[in-house]
């Protein structure tokens, strides 16, 4: 049974905490101390004589300063991976998942946001960070902050298309993970006969197809042109008829080559719905007969540390434990489903 969360932060995120806001304190205090030396030296240069007060005062302490400053700036960066990182140690002890992975720098490719089919726009502008990969059951993803605008003529400026987290989920990957086990048997084997190590089971990639678009209410005129792109592949919308409160935030199209059994499940729904309680903001979903797409709207930095007051509570980290939870509901859901 996995542990609470209060308790692997009380014994393991904490103390990590304490020592950094340690290091903090020194980094922070060092600065001041040198910036009160290079005032008193400032004032000497002007009562006693500028070289003097330049060479035995003013330059060591702009060294100084100036090495504290780089290293308060790396601490900066380190801070909220080393936090992100203990937190997913936590979350991926579940059995259904795998080791989930954090790049602070790293993001979605922009071509890949184009060709979700989730907007269509050529992202003039995009900006992606935070990313976050793994495998949950049968389905690998991954996710990242994202920023995305396009220029909408030289009055209107850079228009922005969206804002938060964008998801890509691929379904089959332990089959892909089997596969790729195998690939590598063979190359080990190297002249070992065919025979003895049998070929992967591998069938040629499938074309992707769109087949269920959820789209919020509300931002149906921001996604217009996506919309249409899906009617026009023989899309049209359906009712979510188990969870009738669905109805009312969002629309469901369904593409009429889709299965007979492919639907958005009332499981899914609730999930949908409880993000969009929790979050504040509606998601945009598209499933695909090999994944799934979505942008989930999400504007707050969390964890991101301030170059005074850096230090983090248990409510900040838990906040942000429970936004990735959410996240990661999802993710789960469409592993059952799918």
């Amino acid at each position: 049974m996995q542990e609470s969360f209060q308790d692997y932060f009380n014994h393991t995120i904490y103390p990590e905490l304490y020592r950094k806001e340690r290091e903090r304190r020194r980094l922070l205090g060092s600065m001041v101390a040198i910036g009160v030396l290079l005032a008193v030296s400032a004032y000497l240069m002007v009562r006693v004589g500028g070289l003097f007060g330049l060479v035995i005062f003013a330059f060591p302490g702009m060294m100084y300063f100036v090495w504290a400053g780089a290293k308060y700036q790396q601490y900066i960066k380190r801070f909220k991976p080393d936090i992100v990182n203990l937190i997913l140690d936590h979350i991926d002890d579940k059995v259904s998942f795998g080791t989930l992975h954090y790049d602070p720098d790293r993001g979605i490719p922009k071509s890949d946001f184009i060709k979700s089919g989730l907007f269509v726009t050529k992202a003039d502008y995009y900006e992606a960070e935070d990313y976050i990969s793994g495998i949950i059951g049968d389905v690998s993803f991954e996710f990242c902050e994202v920023r995305v605008a396009e220029f909408a003529g030289p009055q209107a400026g850079m228009r922005p298309v969206a804002s938060g987290i964008f998801l890509k989920a691929e379904f089959g990957a332990l089959k892909a993970l089997e596969a790729r086990r195998q690939r590598q048997m063979q190359d080990a084997a190297g002249s070992t006969s065919s025979r003895e190590i049998p070929p992967a089971d591998e069938k040629k990639p499938q074309r992707e197809r769109s087949l269920i678009f959820i789209v919020p209410k509300d931002a149906r005129a921001a996604m217009t042109r996506a919309i249409k792109r899906f009617h026009l592949q023989g899309a049209e919308p359906v009712t979510v008829t188990d969870e009738p409160d669905f109805d009312k935030y969002f629309t469901v199209y369904r593409a009429r080559r889709a299965p007979v059994s492919m639907k958005v499940s009332a499981a899914l729904s609730r999930r949908i719905f409880h993000f969009a309680e929790k979050m504040g903001h509606k998601p945009a979903i598209l499933i695909t007969n090999t994944g799934a797409r979505a942008l989930l709207p999400f504007e707050k930095d969390l964890l991101e540390p301030g170059y005074i007051f850096t230090r983090m509570t248990y409510e900040q980290i838990e906040k942000f434990y429970r936004d990735l939870q959410v996240i990661f509901g999802l993710i789960e859901e469409l592993d059952r489903m799918f």
